[in-house]
Order: C-alpha cells, then structure tokens, then sequence
C-alpha cells in the first residue's frame, strides 16, 4: 500500500484563535500574506505557518483538519500596522 504524499503548504490566521482561517493551503510564504491581510480584519495580529495536513479518511468534508506537521511560525504583525512592504 503506498502511503499518501504529505505537501507543505502556507496558512494564515490570527493570533490567538484555534485555527488559521485567513489564508488556506497557499503555495508560498508570500501568496498567504497577501491573503491574510486581504481577509483581515483592521487591527488583526496575523501569523503564518507552513504546515502538512492531516490525510486522514476520518478528515475528509470536515471544515477543520489538523496539522500534523508545522515549521516556519511567525507572527508578521496587525493589519494596517505592518509594513506595506511584505504584501507587495
């Protein structure tokens, strides 16, 4: 049986809420922040994350997945404080 291939992916969410639901499964560090300030709401602590999920079958419809892997976390700062520079 082949096992499923794990793909790391950027997420995006805000600072002390459970899940990362600004940006979702992008392809690089930079696509998830211009996401997440587009989705955020003014004032917002933004962090990102790279992250593999879940490949489960117990998982599959489920609004939330969790990660079973993570590196690179940061926190990139507040919407509408952050420097510009890092959305463009």
């Amino acid at each position: 049986m082949t096992q499923p291939k794990h793909t790391w992916e950027w997420w995006a969410g805000v600072v002390g809420e459970p899940i990362y639901n600004l940006a979702a499964g992008c392809k690089t560090r930079e696509e998830a922040i211009r996401t997440a300030l587009a989705e955020a709401n003014s004032g917002d602590e933004i962090q990102i994350v790279e992250a593999v999920s879940s490949s489960a079958a117990k998982y599959e419809g489920a609004e939330e997945v969790p990660f079973i892997r993570m590196r690179n976390h940061e926190v990139i700062g507040r919407k509408g404080i952050y420097a510009a520079a890092v959305a463009s």
